[in-house]
């Protein structure tokens, strides 16, 4: 059995919400009807990091070791976030992948070795991206 998530009162109501698998530091992205992300430490439910945004996000999705946060927004588009340990000196915090004028996102789903991006459109399609250069394959 596992300890009971501590209940944390969000800054505004949660569209969507992602667990990073078990066994690693187990975190849970919250995404706002705002667009705002927040990531949480499942075991404390400390805030360990917030992301601005735009227009409701959904779907989103945390990457198996927690490094990476993807979400679709309406008014954003698809966006890759890098946690704060992950980027490089001077990144941007969240790299546009996808327009929201395109192709909506329905599903997303990171790769066991956090290398890729995928993401299910509801033009029937399948698409991946690079989550170090942002590129589509």
């Amino acid at each position: 059995p596992h300890d009971p998530i501590p209940q944390q009162p969000l800054a505004a109501k949660p569209w969507s919400v992602a667990v990073s698998p078990a066994g690693s530091a187990q975190t849970i992205a919250s995404a706002q009807w705002n667009g705002e992300i927040e990531l949480y430490e499942a075991a404390s439910g400390k805030l360990l990091e917030r992301w601005p945004g735009s227009g409701s996000t959904r779907p989103i999705e945390i990457s198996p070791q927690s490094r990476f946060v993807a979400g679709y927004s309406t008014v954003t588009g698809l966006t890759l976030y890098k946690r704060q340990a992950a980027r490089a000196s001077g990144s941007q915090e969240g790299q546009s992948l996808w327009s929201h004028l395109g192709a909506r996102v329905r599903c997303l789903k990171f790769s066991q070795d956090e290398k890729l991006i995928l993401a299910a459109f509801d033009d029937g399609l399948l698409r991946a991206w690079s989550t170090q250069s942002g590129e589509l394959l």
